[in-house]
């Protein structure tokens, strides 16, 4: 008797442990921030539309996973939208934070940050020169020409899988534009913005 009791118990113990709910696993959602600046460079070696991305891990645990980078992101010129580059970004991008290119992988520690330095020139998603839209005047002591562009910067960027796309809210950005550097001087100012994208 005393042992048919104690076959009981054990039964009823496996019993509840088998139909035991193990808890579900909670992928986190909102755990990356960041912001965009837009800025004009151009150098001996370049003449660019520089976003400065950075992102933070506001998440409470390491994050570990490969770099997904999931877009749209876009510039378009401000008249008309219809000369657009669509923004492809790879880890080569990456200027700051912990990634390993070998596999691809972001390990995001909590509040690290990273910064991305992604860089258009000037040619959108048919192949066409979009400076070709803007009236330009010649600077013929520098022996440049001078344009004022005007361009709409946004969109979305959704950094690992199963989490939550930052939302970079479109913005407009002017500036002059140059087709070529010159040697900065009193009466030929810088056009470009200091290179900051660290």
């Amino acid at each position: 008797m005393k042992g048919r009791f104690l076959l009981s118990v054990i039964l009823a113990i496996t019993t509840l442990s088998c139909h035991e709910m193990l808890p579900v696993r909670v992928d986190p959602g909102h755990v990356f921030i960041g912001t965009m600046t837009p800025e004009y460079i151009v150098t001996q070696n370049e003449n660019v539309i520089q976003l400065c991305i950075h992102f933070e891990n506001i998440y409470e645990e390491t994050l570990q996973a490969p770099a997904l980078f999931k877009g749209p992101l876009t510039i378009a010129v401000a008249s008309d939208t219809t000369y657009k580059k669509t923004l492809v970004i790879t880890g080569d991008e990456i200027s700051r934070g912990q990634y390993d290119p070998t596999t691809n992988t972001i390990t995001a520690d909590p509040d690290s940050t990273y910064t991305l330095h992604v860089v258009w020139n000037f040619i959108d998603d048919q192949g066409r020169d979009v400076r070709t839209l803007f009236s330009f005047t010649t600077d013929s002591a520098c022996g440049r020409k001078i344009w004022t562009g005007s361009f709409i910067v946004g969109g979305s960027l959704q950094i690992i899988d199963r989490t939550d796309p930052i939302i970079f809210p479109y913005q407009r950005f002017s500036h002059y534009l140059t087709d070529k550097w010159v040697q900065p001087s009193y009466f030929c100012p810088n056009v470009s913005d200091a290179f900051d994208c660290y």
